[in-house]
């Protein structure tokens, strides 16, 4: 995907959560397009928020999805700090 795709992925699905803060997927996803272009921390409250309201929904598989991408955007992030730390 494209950056500017990427940019506009992450304005629509901040419009849906503003019209339904209860929308677990469009956390997620906003979450990946914020991973993508690098928001490391945006991307993981994304994920976070998903995985509770997708939790608070009876979503279990989501739920499990999103909790998954939580774990491995937090293992990309201390390899990340690792790497500063090292040079």
């Amino acid at each position: 995907m494209k950056l500017d795709n990427l940019t506009a992925a992450t304005e629509d699905f901040t419009a849906m959560i503003r019209l339904n803060t209860q929308n677990a997927t469009a956390h997620f996803h906003r979450g990946v397009a914020r991973s993508k272009l690098g928001d490391k921390t945006g991307a993981f409250r994304d994920f976070k928020e998903a995985a509770w309201l997708f939790s608070s929904q009876g979503e279990q598989e989501k739920y499990q999805r999103a909790i998954a991408a939580v774990t491995k955007l937090r293992k990309r992030m201390v390899l990340a700090n690792r790497a500063l730390e090292a040079n």
